[in-house]
């Protein structure tokens, strides 16, 4: 596909994206560009899964512009193989509209949700802080829509920030890996702080 391109302002948001081949054949590759607030990654992850594409994975990264590039490899929805040719325009306004009501774009989310089915292993979440750059959040849970959202959702509201995730999925489980650094853009170490975040992670889990 050729690359496409947009840009939507609402409410004082700007977003930029822009939509090209993927590193696989038939996934594609979705760049958000936008201004450094939180819940940047929630609200673009929370669009894609609204536009039914299947998150592979992630990278997010903070520029010296307080400014964020977030970078998704997707698999596109089965029905729509190749991307519309105004898909940029709309995921850049849905996304700056989202990054202006949050709580709305969330409130849409959990709407998609679809009971887990019984004989699905219970949701777990590891937390390792094995680095003084990153500390890692290991999801392991059944996959369901707006996953990905829900779990940058919750590490947003807890002063947490992901730079780095991968999603995998095999037989109906997920196993999400993140990589998070706190306000300071360094790695949390407080064991309470990481505590009460993995308490919160499991809670929203199992709603």
């Amino acid at each position: 596909m050729n690359a496409c391109g947009a840009e939507s302002m609402k409410a004082g948001r700007t977003v930029q994206v822009t939509v090209a081949d993927g590193s696989v054949r038939g996934q594609w590759a979705v760049v958000f560009r936008s201004e450094a607030v939180p819940g940047t990654l929630a609200v673009f992850a929370g669009v894609l899964t609204l536009a039914g594409a299947d998150i592979v994975s992630a990278t997010a990264t903070r520029s010296r512009d307080d400014s964020v590039t977030d970078v998704f490899e997707v698999q596109p929805p089965a029905e729509c193989p190749d991307p519309a040719p105004d898909l940029a325009a709309q995921l850049a306004e849905q996304a700056a509209a989202g990054l202006a009501d949050e709580r709305a774009l969330h409130e849409r989310i959990r709407g998609l949700r679809t009971p887990t089915p019984p004989s699905m292993l219970p949701p777990t979440v590891e937390v390792v802080a094995d680095s003084e750059i990153s500390s890692g959040i290991i999801v392991r849970a059944a996959d369901r829509p707006g996953l990905l959202h829900d779990i940058a959702h919750v590490l947003s509201a807890h002063g947490m920030r992901a730079r780095s995730l991968s999603a995998l999925t095999f037989n109906g489980r997920a196993h999400d890996t993140f990589r998070i650094v706190d306000t300071t853009g360094m790695a949390p170490r407080d064991s309470a702080v990481l505590a009460e975040l993995q308490t919160a992670l499991l809670h929203e889990l199992r709603i």
